[in-house]
C-alpha cells in the first residue's frame, strides 16, 4: 500500500536545518554570513554555476 509523504514539506524542513547547521558552523569560525551560500541543485551545473558567478578560488560541497 503507497503511503502519501508531504515531500515538499520535508524538503522545506530539511533544506531549513541543513542551512542553520551551516550559519552556525561558519559563524562559530567568524565567516561571514554574505559569503556563505547553501543550495540544493544538480551537483555538476550548480558548482559549475556558482563558482563562475562569484569569482570563486575554492568551492566546499558537503554531501549526506
Amino acid at each position: 500500500m503507497p503511503i502519501s509523504m508531504p515531500v515538499r514539506e520535508l524538503t522545506e524542513a530539511m533544506q531549513k536545518t541543513h542551512t542553520e547547521a551551516v550559519h552556525a558552523l561558519t559563524g562559530a569560525h567568524n565567516v561571514p554570513r554574505a559569503r556563505v551560500h547553501v543550495h540544493q541543485a544538480g551537483t555538476r551545473e550548480l558548482l559549475i554555476s556558482c563558482a563562475d558567478r562569484l569569482l570563486a578560488d575554492a568551492v566546499v560541497m558537503g554531501a549526506h
